[in-house]
């Protein structure tokens, strides 16, 4: 009996002189106040205080034992903080202060200013970068890094904005963190792209490189039908010259045969005038032959997907 006796006197001792979980605490008689969990202390301004996983430690005299305190039960216990919960932050706000009974606990806080993006990086280059003219870009598989102020860096990847199918539509990282692309995916395009821009704001950027190759094939036939109608505009026109000037000939010959000089002169203005008349037109109609083929021509290399080749119509219509 006396060695129960003594085992219990033991464990009485043990879990009074012991930490325990929270139990009502008569504050009048706490000698210290100590962390036994620390809540979140790096904020950014702007942010609100949260001391809900701050536990205490509370250490009482008569008998002394440490009774652990949440968050949660702090106002029953008489115990206060310098700043409310959920308080808003500002970057000078540096501590807060824990107290019962007069006694203080200052838990140190960071509140800084947000993070800012500093640097943009490929990370990932599209699973696509080469194409045929025409064919549209596609940035799925891009990846970029962003490197913050605070040296931390963020991988944020490309995503299609399609309409799923349960009818929501899925939001592009891209959107969400304002990067843009010098062109927006599903662009058509041409030989001229030869390198698709990545921003972040107005001067954090870089870039990376496709190739769009040109389709010989397309655009073969259709040069060689430019140019089989510009042969048959000038063999029109020069048909319909070669008969003006047939009839000129004729016109001319026949004035000549008039003995009154005066009449003669007549009939040869007259079959000069008639020729001069018959060359405008054809002229005319020359160039806007040129032209209707030179438009084809446009519409062609478009259709290829090319939209320069230096060359012009302007020697066509001489």
């Amino acid at each position: 009996m006396k060695k129960i006796f003594a085992l219990l006197s033991v464990l009485i001792v043990f879990f009074v002189s012991s930490s325990v979980v929270f139990a009502a605490v008569d504050n009048t008689k706490v000698t210290k106040v100590e962390i036994k969990t620390s809540p979140k202390v790096k904020y950014t301004i702007g942010e609100k205080l949260d001391l809900s996983s701050l536990v205490v430690n509370l250490t009482k005299s008569d008998p002394v034992t440490v009774v652990s305190v949440p968050f949660a039960n702090f106002v029953e216990n008489g115990i206060t903080t310098s700043k409310a919960n959920g308080v808003v932050l500002a970057e000078a706000d540096t501590k807060v202060v824990v107290t019962v009974n007069g006694k203080t606990l200052d838990i140190l806080i960071t509140v800084s200013k947000a993070a800012t993006v500093k640097g943009i990086t490929i990370k990932t280059n599209p699973t696509k970068t080469s194409y045929n003219i025409g064919e549209k870009l596609d940035l799925t598989g891009l990846v970029v890094t962003l490197t913050k102020t605070d040296d931390t860096k963020e991988d944020v990847s490309f995503i299609a904005e399609i309409v799923k199918a349960d009818g929501t539509k899925a939001v592009n990282p891209f959107r969400t963190y304002g990067i843009l692309t010098s062109k927006l995916n599903g662009t058509t395009l041409t030989d001229k792209d030869l390198k698709i821009s990545v921003g972040y704001g107005r001067y954090i950027t870089t870039s990376f490189d496709i190739v769009v190759s040109v389709n010989l094939s397309c655009i073969k036939a259709k040069v060689t039908g430019r140019e089989t109608s510009v042969m048959a505009a000038y063999e029109k026109f020069n048909a319909t010259m070669k008969a003006s000037l047939t009839k000129r000939t004729a016109a001319v010959n026949s004035a000549w045969a008039i003995p009154v000089t005066i009449n003669r002169n007549k009939a040869i203005k007259a079959a000069w005038d008639a020729f001069k008349l018959e060359q405008k037109d054809a002229k005319s109609a020359k160039a806007a032959e040129i032209k209707t083929i030179w438009n084809t021509w446009k519409n062609d290399l478009k259709s290829c997907g090319i939209y320069s080749t230096g060359e012009t119509q302007s020697l066509d219509l001489l």
